[in-house]
C-alpha cells in the first residue's frame, strides 16, 4: 500500500523509488526485511539486483516576482532620463 502511485528510476546500479508515503521512508531505513522485499520482487521482474533508495526531487528555486520586475525595469532605456 505504500507504494501506490509510487514510481521508480534507474541511476546506475541504484532503484530509487518516489513515494508520497512517508511511512515508505520510515520503513525502508528501519526494516532490512522490507528492503530486501522489494529487492527480490524488482530483481525477479527485470532479472537485475539494484540498491535501493529514496528518490529525492529537485528543489525548484522561486524567485520573487517584484525583484524580477525591478531587475528587467533597470535594462529598459527610458529616453531623456540620465540612468
Amino acid at each position: 500500500a505504500v507504494l501506490r502511485g509510487s514510481r521508480a528510476y534507474v541511476k546506475d546500479e541504484f532503484l530509487l523509488i518516489d513515494s508520497e508515503s512517508d511511512q515508505f521512508i520510515s520503513l525502508m531505513r528501519k526494516d532490512p526485511i522490507y528492503r530486501t522485499q522489494i529487492r527480490n520482487a524488482v530483481q525477479s521482474v527485470v532479472g537485475r539486483t539494484y540498491k535501493l533508495g529514496p528518490y529525492k526531487k529537485k528543489a525548484v528555486a522561486v524567485g520573487d516576482p517584484l525583484q524580477d520586475i525591478i531587475n528587467k525595469l533597470k535594462t529598459l532605456e527610458v529616453p531623456g532620463s540620465d540612468n
